[in-house]
């Protein structure tokens, strides 16, 4: 079944592991496992409001994994409203439901299922942002105006969604013919335009910064008959594997947070196959080739749309 658009998380996922856990808390309770069972759904449900888990992910460094952390008597007035009896923290932490951080901190246990669709939402929402810009950047440098073209049935000029059509062509026909100079943040990032692929002097002139030497270190290469099913950690190991069998430097491990958004907005782009020719095209394009280190993964992560195919046929 589809999910709720409207409802990150429609269900309460329970793995099965729980039932053992559930027996103790059961005797501990004096209830039934059934009782125990629905307490733990309502516990972790009143732990998964989708609202306070974005304010959580928005608010989670870099490099770190988000978590819900509550203190001892919020644990026990939310336990005590999904089961209708009071249990002590020490006893959930001793079950393994709660892990004890501090006096009087608790992380909760098994929220990570709940952070990934929610990771994903807010990738979705910042990819819908990024495409309303590129959109209203387009119509600008077509037309001279930001605002949406009107859907158009004149005889004369075809139907509205060719003529849109022709406003995005115009649009990038434009932008290759003139490459924008004066964008600052193109001028001190040292990226390409995601549109003309032109660099500004300032960037053909910058030096990049030098990267400490990172030690080579095995990657056992993911299996290419199952390409379509591969994870995030997967789809690195070939791209790292791609860069030493080019004489590339090695680079180290990449941020495990910093993975995880990428692939859940690179997924939303293009299937797995088109990414990794993506990577390939990247891996010979003289700038980045020219670059120290050369094609580094996170150029790549922040410029990959520039070399999926699609890109290229606009």
């Amino acid at each position: 079944m589809k999910q709720s658009s409207s409802d990150p998380l429609p269900y309460v996922q329970v793995d099965r592991a729980v039932e053992p856990t559930a027996a103790l808390l059961a005797g501990h309770m004096k209830v039934t496992n059934q009782h125990a069972i629905g307490s733990l759904v309502g516990f972790w449900k009143l732990c998964g409001d989708p609202r306070e888990l974005e304010r959580i992910v928005q608010s989670t460094a870099p490099g770190k994994e988000p978590e819900v952390l509550l203190s001892a008597e919020d644990v026990a007035l939310r336990f005590q409203l999904a089961a209708d009896h009071r249990v002590e923290p020490v006893v959930l932490a001793r079950l393994g439901i709660l892990e004890e951080r501090a006096p009087n901190v608790f992380r909760v246990r098994g929220m990570s299922r709940f952070f990934d669709p929610i990771v994903r939402r807010l990738v979705k929402r910042s990819i819908g942002k990024v495409g309303g810009k590129a959109s209203a950047e387009a119509r600008k440098a077509a037309v001279g105006s930001a605002q949406p073209v009107a859907a158009s049935f004149d005889a004369g000029s075809g139907s509205g969604s060719d003529g849109a059509s022709a406003v995005v062509k115009q649009a990038r026909s434009n932008a290759e013919a003139t490459p924008k100079q004066d964008r600052s943040t193109e001028q001190h990032s040292g990226q390409r335009s995601a549109v003309s692929g032109q660099r500004s002097p300032q960037e053909e002139e910058a030096t990049p910064p030098q990267e400490p030497v990172v030690a080579a270190f095995d990657i056992k290469p993911p299996n290419i008959d199952t390409i379509d099913s591969w994870a995030k950690e997967d789809f690195w190991k070939a791209a790292e594997i791609t860069r030493r069998d080019a004489g590339f430097p090695p680079e180290r491990w990449p941020n495990p947070v910093a993975l995880s958004r990428w692939w859940g907005e690179a997924q939303q782009a293009a299937d797995t196959r088109t990414l990794a020719d993506a990577f390939v095209s990247f891996t010979q394009d003289k700038h980045w080739r020219a670059a120290s280190p050369p094609c580094p993964w996170a150029a790549f992560a922040k410029q990959y749309l520039n070399f999926l195919p699609s890109q290229g046929a606009a």
